[in-house]
């Protein structure tokens, strides 16, 4: 796993091009007319090559080794958890300045803002990279939703599935679920109605299959 920046300027990278994008998007958006906005970045992916510029910002951190690296012990995981770090941070400043564009139309007080990833990142636990495990790194990912006019963030501990965004966002619009889908909407929980939805939640990945209720996972 190389840790050589990447030798494209800012401007240049995929985040970067999903990024304006998305931006260019939200600008053709009729002020007077609900909308939706997806914004999917690529990154943070191997080869985990963010711009020379990033790199710099991260040269002198120190983060948590892999835990129990084994066979890939030899890696230089410092810097590929630095570069990493780095990407992240590239695509934090595109998602500040999507939010920054919707504050400026003054429409914050009524828009819902929902950050998730697709899938997580071994990097270097157990052996391991990127995202082919059923193990916590690979597995676990985040989930932030930002409702309007919030003034108390909190943390919640339910079991939810990538599967429950689409009702979510349904429910948000006034929409009911389509047909046949096994997602839940996340607003009880989201407005402090529930504290849970289901008792367990799945994973699968080419020849895996996971279940976990939150503590134990089969």
């Amino acid at each position: 796993h190389s840790t050589r920046p990447s030798p494209l300027p800012e401007d240049a990278t995929a985040d970067a091009f999903c990024g304006q994008s998305g931006l260019d998007l939200f600008k053709r958006c009729p002020p007077d007319q609900p909308w939706l906005l997806w914004v999917n970045f690529p990154g943070p992916h191997e080869p985990f090559d963010p711009p020379a510029s990033r790199v710099s910002k991260f040269a002198g951190t120190v983060f948590p080794d892999p835990i129990c690296p084994g066979s890939s012990a030899g890696e230089d995981h410092q810097g590929i958890r630095q570069n990493y770090a780095a990407m992240i941070a590239h695509i934090d400043d595109w998602i500040g300045q999507l939010c920054a564009a919707v504050e400026q139309r003054g429409e914050t007080e009524n828009t819902w803002i929902i950050f998730a990833s697709d899938h997580g990142e071994m990097l270097g636990d157990h052996g391991r990279w990127y995202k082919q495990s059923p193990r916590e790194a690979s597995v676990r990912i985040p989930l932030i939703v930002s409702a309007p006019n919030q003034t108390s963030p909190s943390t919640c501990h339910a079991l939810v599935e990538q599967i429950d965004i689409n009702p979510t966002i349904l429910d948000l619009a006034g929409l009911p679920t389509l047909p046949h889908s096994d997602g839940h909407s996340l607003c009880p929980i989201l407005k402090g109605q529930q504290n849970s939805l289901r008792q367990h939640a799945c994973s699968a990945l080419k020849d895996w299959r996971m279940v976990t209720d939150g503590r134990y996972k089969l």
